[in-house]
């Protein structure tokens, strides 16, 4: 099984996320996967980059933000680490949301769920790693 890794490490500006969901579109669409999987790859990493930046790090900059993408012949995981204020790990929970009461921050989770395989969120020694899954066909 070859695997193949690459680490992107911003500063949490929102104004760097766009960087990032280029990255990630490119690689995806050097892989088995279609322009519109490949969007919607870039969608979900930049939603939660976006998340990471509003709310672990109430938009303050000058904080580390890294994404980890490994690639091999099954799958390929986007891993989002922060060492900002971690999320609730029961928000991760894929129940279907009411859109009425649905906050702004809450939506990009909705979408995560929908495009991605599987969703992991974990709080170890200080850092938050958001793990998305997509199964290569």
């Amino acid at each position: 099984l070859m695997k193949k890794e690459i680490k992107l490490e911003i500063d949490s500006r929102l104004e760097n996320i766009p960087l990032v969901g280029m990255a990630v579109n490119k690689i995806c669409s050097s892989l088995n996967l279609s322009k519109i999987e490949a969007y919607e790859m870039e969608l979900c990493v930049v939603e939660a980059c976006t998340n990471v930046i509003k709310h672990a790090y109430e938009n303050k900059p000058g904080n580390k933000l890294k994404v980890a993408i490994s690639i091999d012949d099954e799958k390929i995981v986007f891993k989002i680490c922060d060492t900002g204020k971690s999320m609730d790990a029961a928000k991760l929970c894929p129940k279907e949301p009411n859109p009425y009461d649905l906050a702004e921050s809450g939506r990009g989770l909705i979408i995560m769920h929908k495009l991605m395989d599987k969703l992991d969120y974990k709080t170890e020694n200080g850092k938050n790693i958001l793990i998305m899954t997509k199964q290569l066909r």
